[in-house]
């Protein structure tokens, strides 16, 4: 589930009447847990199976992790609608000459447009500088992600970032204790997006900070997706579990 982010107002889900001061009424049938609370953060402490794999998050805050109160209240408005942002455990995952990553584990509300359950990761890169004009905040998140989603390798995200190129690409995403590095391997052919080019084959390696992995890739757009394997390797380069 992926959800670009911007400084910018919301609007209703169709199915769905907005009103301001109240909550969002559901004409569908897909809201069937009670509403847990309205409040967009909570004071509380994730779940176990997000603690066990993600160290980061069990490091205590400090200065560093405090987020603008402008990029705070972005990333706690919830994009999607109903869930709680656990406030104590957002973290300045890792910074890079062009985007700083926030982690920070939500909780389903049943309070907004979507219904949902249990708890999951979010990942936001907040680019430096190439937001849209008047807004300074502009990032994109991918979010939904449980740990077990996170162990089976499907915490990435394609396309982030702020590159102009039309050659390359971003690939970030969230990996759990123990991976050093992960390395993607693509097959030779176009490279997409807007790009009518071709590449050779390509395997590229990236290290992993705060759980966090960040990648430039030489595919565009939508074929960042077009891996064939991709690998995660240990701090002494032993292969921790190869996805096909």
């Amino acid at each position: 589930m992926f959800a670009i982010v911007s400084g910018g107002g919301h609007s209703g889900a169709a199915g769905h009447s907005t009103v301001p001061g109240r909550p969002p009424l559901a004409t569908g049938p897909f809201l069937t847990a009670a509403c847990v609370s309205h409040e967009t953060t909570t004071d509380g402490r994730p779940s176990q199976s997000l603690l066990s794999i993600l160290g980061v998050l069990r490091i205590p805050a400090t200065p560093a992790d405090t987020p603008s109160p402008q990029i705070e209240a972005a990333l706690t408005r919830n994009p999607i609608g109903g869930s709680q942002v656990f406030i104590n455990y957002l973290r300045r995952a890792r910074v890079t000459p062009t985007s700083t990553y926030y982690l920070y584990p939500v909780r389903a509300t049943n309070c907004g447009q979507l219904a949902g359950s249990g708890e999951s990761i979010i990942l936001s890169d907040v680019p430096k500088g190439c937001g849209p004009p008047g807004t300074g905040v502009a990032f994109s998140s991918i979010g939904g992600i449980s740990a077990a989603a996170i162990e089976a390798g499907h915490a990435l995200e394609y396309g982030g970032g702020c590159s102009r190129s039309l050659d390359t690409s971003l690939v970030s995403g969230i990996v759990p204790d123990g991976v050093a590095t992960v390395t993607l391997n693509y097959p030779a052919g176009r490279v997409g997006g807007y790009s009518h080019k071709t590449a050779p084959a390509a395997s590229i390696t990236a290290d992993v900070v705060g759980n966090v992995v960040v990648m430039t890739i030489p595919r565009g757009g939508g074929n960042g997706r077009s891996w064939t394997t991709m690998t995660w390797r240990a701090a002494n380069g032993t292969t921790i579990k190869t996805f096909p």
